[in-house]
């Protein structure tokens, strides 16, 4: 684990007090996870991804596993300072048929409580800078 550098967190983030966390897939603690779980289920999201999110990758534990070990996966964690998980993005293995050479994807969530906070543009821009070190 380590932590997007505060020199490179957007102001927008910093302003709200958070930070961002980063972990190989498999490894994200599991109170972390746990948060995750209970998230999914949050009504915006369930409206556009509860078939994968609450419906999969993120059901339970075991299911958090499997996904995390099935490919390549680096999450970035949208953290307060009591560790409240406020969103998530993750980058991924993909491969694309469509696109060759388009090989790496990624998810973003954020949760109740930061939503419509103007944070989905600052966290993609701190994360992403950050994912082209493991998926160059």
């Amino acid at each position: 684990m380590y932590m997007v550098a505060k020199d490179m967190l957007p102001s927008r983030i910093i302003e709200e007090g958070l930070r961002i966390e980063v972990y190989p897939a498999a490894e994200v603690p599991e109170r972390y996870i746990e948060q995750l779980v209970q998230k999914s289920r949050q009504p915006h999201v369930m409206k556009y991804e509860g078939h994968e999110d609450a419906g999969g990758r993120f059901k339970d534990l075991k299911s958090y596993r499997e996904w995390a070990g099935s490919k390549e996966r680096i999450v970035y964690l949208l953290l307060s300072e009591n560790d409240d998980i406020g969103g998530i993005i993750w980058f991924g293995e993909r491969e694309n048929p469509a696109a060759p050479g388009y090989d790496v994807t990624f998810g973003i969530r954020l949760y109740e409580g930061y939503v419509g906070k103007g944070l989905a543009v600052p966290l993609m821009q701190a994360t992403h800078a950050d994912a082209a070190k493991h998926f160059p």
